[in-house]
């Protein structure tokens, strides 16, 4: 009772995660949910654009809700369809005080859902109704959100310097794309360090070596980012040193990280415990070639935690390798593994997210076994060092949202744009939303949700088909 009437009073103030559980409790009988999430001083409802609801029914089941909630906030309320808005001013708490209810016989867990559970939707809307109020509805269990990205370079000191001369403007753009979560996670593909001898003999074409200025930790701070992958091809260009240094320097900045060496990250989000492996091709790390002790890993951690997330450097790389298909791949003779079987296996052994990284292109999206694979999250940014020609410019940011009972309630992908400079920034053209939708149908044709046109992972029966003209690319602005 204590943690429901504590989500209750989160969900008064405006608390996006309360507010959503509580309204996708009350649609989970009919498939639909919003998402809710703050910018700024506006508080926003993405209504389900698939849905057989209007605007106006939407507008009227929202408005209901927040009035007997009672919706306490003063914050102005924006319900976002797919192209349309409507704007609610609460300029007072909305609705009677909450002992009104208590007074009238209305029981606290009742006071909870009851806003929206009792709500039943107008005469002229389709034959759809609501589920009834129970009594007693189970606890509302808490949801971790996860926002994740792909290969992250800010620049590099080294062979030459290719730093921006204003370096806090290069995750600007991004940044309020990145807000809202609980955990913002990338793969960081370069050590923090002034160490001066580089471990790698580079030739650029084949073999990079990369170093970003020790305080670019702080820039990473305050664009969100909470959590790096450090088991990848580059955090020990510099050696041992550079890489003890770069995790020195996170933690400096409270930036978390996993994949040293050979370790498994705890943390607790929410009073959720969260498990993180951190995988790679090489000896030094747990390896994505090692199948059977991955297996034991993952049994490992999923004893030990709610919640476990692998992330996995693995896969060839390059605008010939978009596709994903279920066999062993080698990049310049370099065994990189078999992205499928690894990440199904994980699945399988008791994983509740995994999330690729390494081709530094975007590949296919499943949900697998009720779980979201990422076969790889492309490059996030590269400033003058990764290429975005092609597909490599396509970009995105990944949601996830994980209940504590191991259910996938939620994912969708954001879509970024890489600049020619490699610099991130929003994509109102939506180019990877289309790439992933063909390569999933190429890839990943039984996956059990399906992406659709607007970002949202839905069940295959709740997303209808892209239209043949919806397939084409548009070009670069």
């Amino acid at each position: 009772m204590q943690h429901l009437s504590s989500e209750w009073q989160r969900a008064q103030q405006g608390h996006p995660p309360a507010l959503e559980a509580l309204i996708n409790q009350a649609l989970q009988a009919k498939g639909w949910q919003v998402r809710v999430e703050r910018h700024r001083r506006r508080l926003v409802i993405h209504c389900d654009s698939q849905s057989p609801i209007t605007p106006a029914q939407w507008t009227r089941f929202i408005r209901s809700g927040l009035r007997r909630l009672p919706y306490r906030a003063s914050d102005a309320v924006w319900l976002q369809g797919s192209n349309w808005h409507v704007v609610l001013h609460p300029a007072t708490p909305v609705g009677r005080p909450w002992w009104a209810w208590v007074l009238a016989g209305v029981g606290g867990v009742s006071l909870l859902l009851g806003g929206w559970l009792a709500y039943r939707w107008p005469q002229e809307a389709p034959a759809v109704e609501l589920t009834t109020p129970v009594p007693t509805p189970a606890p509302l269990l808490p949801v971790v959100t996860i926002k994740a990205v792909g290969d992250v370079i800010l620049g590099t000191d080294f062979p030459s310097r290719r730093l921006h001369p204003q370096p806090q403007r290069l995750l600007q753009q991004v940044q309020p794309e990145l807000a809202g979560a609980d955990v913002v996670f990338g793969n960081l593909e370069a050590p923090l360090t002034t160490y001066p001898y580089t471990s790698k003999a580079p030739n650029h074409r084949s073999v990079f070596a990369f170093r970003m200025p020790p305080a670019y930790a702080y820039l990473l701070r305050d664009a969100g980012f909470t959590l790096f992958n450090l088991a990848n091809n580059h955090t020990a260009d510099f050696g041992d040193v550079g890489l003890q240094d770069t995790v020195r320097h996170l933690q400096a900045a409270g930036i978390q990280s996993l994949g040293h060496r050979r370790d498994i990250f705890y943390q607790t989000v929410r009073g959720v415990r969260l498990a993180w492996l951190g995988f790679s091709p090489y000896a030094s790390h747990y390896s994505v070639l090692d199948l059977p002790k991955a297996q034991q890993l993952v049994q490992q951690a999923r004893a030990q935690a709610d919640l476990v997330v692998v992330s996995a450097h693995m896969g060839a790389e390059g605008t010939g390798a978009l596709r994903t298909r279920d066999q062993n791949e080698v990049f310049f003779g370099e065994p990189r593994g078999n992205p499928i079987r690894f990440s199904r296996l994980m699945v399988d052994s008791g994983a509740d997210l995994v999330l690729g990284h390494g081709p530094h292109v975007p590949r296919a999206m499943e949900v697998y076994r009720g779980k979201l694979i990422a076969y790889s999250l492309g490059n996030f940014i590269g400033y003058n060092t990764l290429s975005n020609q092609g597909e490599m410019g396509y970009s995105l940011i990944l949601e996830i949202r994980l209940r504590a009972d191991r259910r996938l309630i939620g994912a969708r992908v954001i879509p970024i744009f890489i600049t020619a400079s490699g610099i991130p920034v929003p994509d109102r053209h939506r180019r990877t939303i289309r790439l992933l939708q063909t390569l999933n149908r190429q890839d990943v044709p039984g996956s059990e949700w399906v992406l659709a046109e607007d970002g949202v992972f839905r069940p295959s029966a709740h997303v209808q088909k892209p239209s043949q003209s919806g397939q084409r690319l548009p070009s670069t602005p």
